[in-house]
């Protein structure tokens, strides 16, 4: 069964490594505070390593940064995270485009050139690589899952889409989703859901709210 440990202390990887727990069937989610030979430990064993820039940007005190550089140049597989959504929402593209422009704030020029086309292969193909199912899915290959996304790029949030690199990691949010298809079937259709009472659910959402809410009060 894989394995996915959402932990990022200082020597975590020797920990783990002298426990004798990493390999290709291990995920460790946010990378921040590795150093090069636990990286080289990573790379060795095939631990791959999910990053969740959204919640990650806004942690130090402790000081730790997102180490995206520094995973792929060790050749450590890496893909993207959301992590939770409790203080953030759902919105993946949003995950894109903070690691993207966090990459480059954080080295600049220094910086190995992290491409908008990078970052949808991270969020799609390494993802699947990441968990074990590049054989089923992760990107638009015959004998894989019919799984599909299909984005407007007529809104005037995205248009002109003249690169659909930075189309989708820069301009793009959920509300330009018009297909949605899962393993072939559809589940969102011109922008609706096809496959959910929406209206319903959000009705279950505000009465689960309110008891919550009440049971919370003092």
């Amino acid at each position: 069964m894989p394995i996915t440990l959402h932990a990022s202390p200082k020597n975590l990887v020797f920990e783990l490594e002298k426990q004798r727990l990493l390999g290709p069937d291990v995920q460790l989610v946010h990378p921040m505070f590795t150093v090069a030979e636990e990286r080289a430990i990573l790379a060795a064993r095939g631990t791959s390593f999910a990053t969740s820039p959204i919640g990650e940007v806004a942690r130090p005190p402790e000081g730790g940064v997102v180490q995206l550089a520094e995973l792929l140049q060790a050749k450590v597989p890496v893909s993207l995270s959301i992590d939770e959504t409790v203080e953030g929402n759902a919105d993946y593209f949003n995950v894109m485009r903070v690691l993207f422009k966090y990459h480059r704030h954080r080295l600049g020029a220094t910086a190995p050139e992290v491409t908008a086309k990078r970052l949808v292969e991270l969020a799609t193909t390494d993802g699947a690589k990441a968990l074990g199912l590049s054989d089923v899915t992760g990107s638009l290959t015959p004998g894989k899952r019919a799984d599909l996304i299909t984005v407007r790029t007529t809104d005037p949030n995205i248009f002109p889409a003249s690169n659909p690199w930075d189309a989708l990691v820069l301009s793009a949010t959920p509300q330009n989703i018009d297909l949605v298809v899962a393993d072939g079937r559809i589940m969102r259709s011109g922008g609706k859901f096809t496959s959910i009472d929406q209206d319903r659910i959000m009705s279950e959402i505000t009465e689960s709210n309110a008891r919550l809410a009440a049971f919370a009060s003092p």
